[in-house]
């Protein structure tokens, strides 16, 4: 998987700079195009969707420190302002400039982060980086897969096989066993370690099934007493894993609303870039 084309979610003024910065060195780590994107949203935009006249909003002029970076960028660079709901902007830009992967950091609050990393996920059948505030590189050599129960891992191994081939990077793919979930509410005595090896061989089944032709793939097995993204974020932080792949999960987007799903469970828990592919 070669990515020829990274979009960059810039922001607003506060935080653009950091933002175009981050993104500028991954596609250069990748030696990709890059395309920064700043969406206005204003109240207008709002009220009169899908309109392409300019405005005031979309005159208005990018912070110069971004400027100066896609400037002196290593890699092509071009930066395009819009106007209107950021979701909608940023679908339609991937889709007229053929981008390959999407760059998210936080724009404003931590809900607006989240919703949308998952409305952009759930819309768009390209993969999206979703990148905490605190992480100002992307080294992207080591991936990590986790494979639960509550997370679809085939499409999520797949795609980290293909980064891995193109880029050089290393795969793990992590099976996390939650053992309060195997073992039911009323089930005081715990579980077997042949319900363990059998619960394993089930959930690397699919996994090992997408190939590995080069075979650089390497599978380890936690069990999770409590909260397995809290023993997967365990794990990353002692393995200094640089990034998650996870599949998107299939759930209808008020179901994500009301109860978050596991990719956003695993997102809002580790402290690591995560990659959402559809």
């Amino acid at each position: 998987m070669t990515y020829n084309r990274v979009l960059v979610l810039i922001g607003d003024e506060a935080v653009a700079a950091r933002n175009a910065e981050v993104g500028i060195a991954l596609a250069e780590r990748l030696d990709a195009a890059v395309h920064l994107l700043r969406v206005v949203e204003t109240q207008s935009s709002r009220l009169s969707l899908g309109s392409d006249a300019p405005t005031v909003a979309t005159k208005q002029a990018v912070p110069p420190e971004v400027e100066k970076l896609i400037t002196e960028a290593a890699v092509d660079g071009r930066i395009h302002t819009a106007e209107g709901p950021r979701q909608e902007q940023v679908l339609r830009y991937a889709t007229e400039q053929d981008i390959d992967l999407v760059l998210i950091r936080p724009q404003a609050s931590t809900r607006a982060f989240d919703s949308l990393v998952d409305g952009v996920g759930r819309a768009a059948d390209i993969p999206i980086l979703a990148v905490p505030d605190d992480k100002t590189q992307i080294q992207f050599e080591q991936l990590v897969v986790p494979n639960l129960e509550t997370v679809p891992s085939e499409a999520a191994t797949e795609h980290a096989v293909a980064v891995a081939e193109a880029h050089g990077t290393t795969v793990r793919v992590v099976t996390v066993i939650d053992l309060q979930r195997a073992a039911g509410p009323f089930n005081a005595g715990g579980v077997s370690e042949e319900f363990i090896e059998r619960k394993e061989r089930e959930l690397r089944s699919p996994v090992e099934a997408v190939g590995d032709p080069d075979g650089d793939l390497t599978f380890e097995t936690l069990t999770a007493p409590n909260r397995p993204e809290e023993t997967l974020d365990e794990y990353v932080a002692d393995a200094g894993a640089d990034a998650l792949v996870v599949g998107h999960d299939k759930t209808s987007p008020l179901v994500g609303r009301l109860r978050p799903t596991g990719v956003n469970r695993i997102r809002q828990t580790v402290d690591v870039p995560v990659l959402v592919v559809p």
